[in-house]
């Protein structure tokens, strides 16, 4: 019995065409890199302790002392989550990274010790660094992928027939995967304009030839990106100014 295929479904190619190789999507070389993860976390974290004492508690250290248990508790949930399920995954490296640094922020705040603001600031540095770092490495191992592999039959859409009555396809269907660059483009457009414009132009590269989604939040991350510099441009030569 012959296989019906309603009018506006997806039909393989037939044997013998052209386009018998689909890409696949690539596998996550960033959700293998800890020290991306743990960047990330300690960068998040450092983040949400600033937007605190502005907005929030404003260096109470009662407050200070609240969010150092939260972030313990927090710790310990995410070790528990982790002896449950015998692996350690990438949000688990974020997690961890984000309530250790929490923390360290809080006791830096509520204490005011000299040595402890020393420590912050060579943890955040540190966490920078490896931010950055496994950015990069994430995006050297994303260039090694092949971009392609037979798996198959690729679908595409029947858009019409011929006067023969023989269908007539379109273009294939893409990959329905969003590129983790562009992602982080986005998420670090409005935190921090530098990263945000380094994940973007890496974003669009990986994008132009994995044939991914994302175009459009790498695009939004570079000008998010570009407008905190010029922000802080402007900033920098107005206090300049100022002073002079």
């Amino acid at each position: 019995m012959s296989e019906y295929y309603p009018p506006s479904a997806s039909m393989p190619l037939p044997p013998g065409s052209p386009g018998r190789v689909t890409t696949v999507p690539p596998t996550r070389p960033l959700l293998r890199l800890p020290i991306f993860w743990i960047g990330l976390g300690i960068f998040l974290a450092n983040f949400f302790g600033a937007f605190l004492r502005v907005l929030l508690i404003k260096d109470s250290a009662p407050g200070w002392f609240v969010i150092g248990v939260a972030a313990v508790l927090g710790a310990v949930g995410i070790a528990l989550v982790i002896y449950r399920t015998n692996g350690i995954a990438w949000w688990h490296w974020l997690l961890m990274a984000f309530c250790a640094n929490l923390l360290l922020g809080a006791v830096n705040r509520a204490t005011d010790v000299t040595a402890i603001q020393v420590i912050f600031g060579i943890v955040n540095f540190a966490g920078l660094l490896a931010l950055i770092v496994g950015a990069i490495l994430g995006a050297v191992r994303s260039s090694k992928q092949p971009t392609a592999t037979p798996i198959g039959p690729l679908l595409a859409p029947i858009v019409g027939y011929t006067a023969e009555g023989q269908p007539v396809y379109g273009s294939p269907d893409r990959s329905q995967t969003t590129n983790t660059f562009a992602i982080l483009a986005l998420i670090f457009g409005f935190l921090a304009g530098v990263l945000g414009i380094i994940f973007g132009h890496i974003a669009l590269s990986q994008i132009k030839r994995t044939g991914e989604n994302g175009r459009g939040m790498a695009i939004a991350g570079l000008i998010l990106g570009y407008l905190f510099v010029a922000f802080w441009l402007v900033l920098f030569v107005a206090a300049a100014t100022s002073a002079a």
